[in-house]
């Protein structure tokens, strides 16, 4: 299993990914909105020149046209360059309205001398106010800005400018990711006080108020865990009375099917072959509700050890065990496998016999049709089953959900494995398990 991303480490990257694009769409506005208000100043300075013309030029029409750097005067269309008609429809223009427009301008033009390709390529704003004069002609004013002259007008000195620009970016992202820092760390310290708490609830602390986090989403995230924690709780008290109970109160049916069998031993000793074999069952599956009920009472006390340790062959464990439970193969059509050497482990005979018991059980009941096979050697026992059978276990069975090696046999070995440190592996296939229980 892969290392678990960081859920802080995430929203930080996140973050700082989106304050990076902030950055450069900003940067990109800015240089729109650069070109923009340069266009509205110029504008503005055409009209006001253009209205100060007109005042002129009605009292004396032979006023001179208005010049500047970059500034041409027109007195009617014919008279504006072929290559600006040919750009746009001056007689669509308003009166007093600048037209801003970005296009390609021939060379020599505006003063451009000795364009290369690569700058004949480049595009050039103009911008053009039309203002309609006292005696019907019009007067239109040109400006025209050069790329380079672009940058100039705007900055000067942009070099360093650049420079400027890009510390501040780099600055503005280090102080974002430095606020996001800081406001993750205010955000930690009741997270990580809530953690220690859950941590460490005892039974004490869980029916005491829990303590206040000052935030209204991590108290109720609080509530939630205590309230779980204590149900849970309570869960675990039912169960372990229920099997205490259970446990106290079948020790006495069954200590009472133990004397009457023996009493019957007495009586009886010598049976029938019809009649020994059905009292052997029935003695056998007393001394297994015994050690059953032993057993449950031991799990439900939590006890560290198992009472009753005996060294046990598990390779004659194994056979005993598949002769009570070879009726389950009755009328199935399943080869069994044994290979059973001789090994032995020091463990409570109870303990032992339910665990594999609960094994082979499984591995019989489940398995109608195909072939089961049962290894020990080394303190360690290998059981696996491959049901062939059309209604067995298939791809498409769901093990988590179906009957299928999933019940309180299989829960039982589980927890008697953990209580005792057994290793106990159950690997489900495509059409069975194979369980490895190692004493």
């Amino acid at each position: 299993m892969g290392k678990k991303s960081s859920l802080r480490r995430r929203i930080m990257v996140d973050l700082g990914v989106l304050t990076l694009v902030i950055v450069i769409v900003y940067t990109l506005l800015i240089g729109y909105f650069m070109i923009v208000g340069m266009g509205e100043v110029s504008a503005y300075d055409m009209y006001l020149t253009a209205k100060k013309f007109s005042i002129s030029y009605e009292k004396d029409t032979g006023t001179p046209l208005p010049q500047g750097p970059r500034l041409k005067s027109y007195v009617n269309e014919e008279n504006l360059p072929p290559w600006l008609r040919k750009e746009i429809s001056p007689r669509k223009l308003k009166h007093g309205k600048a037209w801003l427009e970005e296009i390609p301008l021939p060379e020599n033009e505006a003063g451009r001398k000795n364009a290369s390709e690569s700058d004949a390529d480049q595009k050039s704003m103009f911008i053009i106010l039309p203002y309609d004069l006292h005696d019907g002609n019009r007067l239109y004013l040109l400006e025209i800005y050069l790329p380079e002259e672009l940058l100039e007008e705007a900055f000067p000195d942009s070099d360093r400018l650049g420079i400027v620009a890009l510390t501040v970016g780099i600055g503005f992202i280090f102080i974002v990711l430095m606020a996001v820092r800081f406001i993750f760390y205010r955000l930690s310290i009741p997270l990580r006080t809530l953690s220690e708490w859950a941590t460490t609830m005892g039974r004490e602390k869980q029916e005491q108020p829990r303590p206040d986090f000052h935030y209204q989403e991590i108290n109720q995230l609080a509530d939630i865990i205590q309230n779980a924690v204590q149900e849970k709780n309570k869960s675990m008290r039912r169960e372990h009375h229920f099997l205490r109970n259970a446990s106290h109160e079948l020790r006495t049916p069954i200590a009472i099917l133990r004397s009457n069998i023996d009493l019957l031993e007495r009586l009886r000793p010598s049976l029938e072959p019809g009649e020994k074999i059905p009292r052997e069952r029935i003695k056998r599956a007393v001394e297994k509700m015994q050690w059953l009920t032993e057993s449950l009472l031991w799990l439900s006390r939590k006890e560290s050890k198992m009472p009753g340790v005996d060294s046990v062959d598990i390779d004659n464990l194994v056979k005993e065990l598949i002769l009570e439970n070879q009726y389950l193969l009755t009328g199935k059509k399943v080869d069994l496998s044994l290979d059973l050497n001789p090994t032995r482990a020091m463990i409570p005979l109870a303990a032992g016999n339910i665990v594999l018991g609960n094994l082979i059980r499984n591995a019989f009941q489940y398995t109608i049709k195909g072939r089961i096979t049962i290894s020990a050697r080394d303190k360690c026992v290998i059981i696996c089953n491959c049901d062939t059978n059309q209604f067995g276990m298939t791809e498409s069975t769901d093990t988590k959900n179906s009957d299928y090696g999933f019940g309180l046999g299989l829960d039982l070995v589980d927890q008697i494995s953990k209580q005792m440190g057994w290793e106990y592996e159950n690997i489900p296939s495509n059409s069975g398990h194979q369980v490895t229980l190692k004493f």
